[in-house]
């Protein structure tokens, strides 16, 4: 999956397991988080030879526990850049959905106002 989220490349071990790469992993004092802060376990780093289109590279993987998804993070994506129109990519139909400019000229009025306004009948906590 491509992830624009993730900081890092990531793998896990499960999958790492059924690609049988003969390529070494490092060993790394490193610890991962979710967007939802849950901790995720590096196992190891693989440098790998990536070639994607007419680009060579040599990129990092991190090897995770569990059997979890695979990630394209940022890294990946900073070094290859990717033929998104050649991509199968879930996508909402544009067509269907109002444009910026519609959706701004019917609400304008109620939200862009010049005076500053006031609820009425809202009690605040202060924690």
């Amino acid at each position: 999956e491509v992830d624009t989220g993730a900081a890092v490349s990531v793998v896990s071990s499960k999958n790492w397991e059924k690609l049988q790469l003969n390529v070494p992993l490092r060993k790394l004092d490193v610890t991962l988080k979710t967007y939802t802060n849950e901790v995720v376990r590096v196992i190891g780093e693989a440098e790998l030879n990536v070639t994607y289109g007419h680009g060579k590279h040599l990129l990092r993987l991190y090897v995770v526990e569990g059997n979890g998804p695979s990630l394209l993070g940022r890294d990946w994506l900073g070094k290859i850049r990717l033929n998104w129109q050649s991509l199968s990519i879930g996508m909402v139909n544009c067509s269907a959905v109002s444009s910026v400019d519609s959706v701004f000229q019917k609400y304008a009025e109620d939200v862009f106002v010049e005076d500053m306004s006031e609820i009425k009948e809202f009690k605040a906590i202060a924690c």
